[in-house]
């Protein structure tokens, strides 16, 4: 007999014997201040909550993605990680998000516009150790095969730089350091 209680807290009963085979992932609690107004909120990890409001702790406000070249605020898909979010908050807000550490470094792309975020809780140069998937195959961001799939550049959001909110364009070889919660825009 077995009784095993994962992180959400569910618990599950089993009369079989089993073996369990970690995968290294460690429980994580993660919180960011994000400053009022609208914000690209990136998921750095894996939630344990999969519905995007309930995991990030947002209940008094939509939470927007990208989805078929057009912004939704219903029938969201599941949060994972290196997701990104357009969230208004009225004033600061502290996010606090558990979940377990992520184990990709892979952000799937769609033809188009796509938001982004880091999928792990470090930051990272952006052409270190992001990897762009597309049709199965997975490339690193900057090479030559992943240039032939996004632009070479790639935009941050903040709502204090005028008239756009959207910082100049960073090139994908700048050697920029990105880092966990931050989204960005990407084709």
């Amino acid at each position: 007999y077995t009784r095993a209680t994962d992180i959400a807290g569910n618990t599950g009963d089993m009369s079989t014997g089993m073996v369990v085979i970690g995968n290294g992932a460690q429980v994580i609690t993660l919180e960011h201040a994000f400053p009022a107004g609208w914000n690209l909120v990136g998921v750095p990890m894996q939630p344990a909550i999969t519905e995007p409001n309930a995991a990030l702790g947002i209940f008094d406000t939509h939470v927007f993605q990208l989805k078929n070249g057009a912004y939704v605020y219903k029938n969201l898909d599941p949060i994972k990680p290196g997701a990104c979010y357009w969230v208004f908050f009225s004033s600061e807000t502290t996010v606090t998000c558990s979940g377990v550490t992520s184990s990709t470094n892979e952000v799937d792309l769609k033809e188009g516009w796509n938001l982004i975020g880091l999928p792990f809780h470090s930051p990272v140069e952006w052409n270190n150790e992001v990897m762009v998937t597309s049709f199965s195959n997975t490339y690193l961001l900057g090479t030559t095969e992943a240039d032939a799939l996004v632009e070479s550049i790639f935009y941050e959001y903040n709502g204090s730089v005028e008239p756009t909110g959207y910082q100049p364009a960073i090139g994908l070889t700048d050697g920029h350091v990105i880092q966990p919660w931050d989204g960005f825009a990407i084709r």
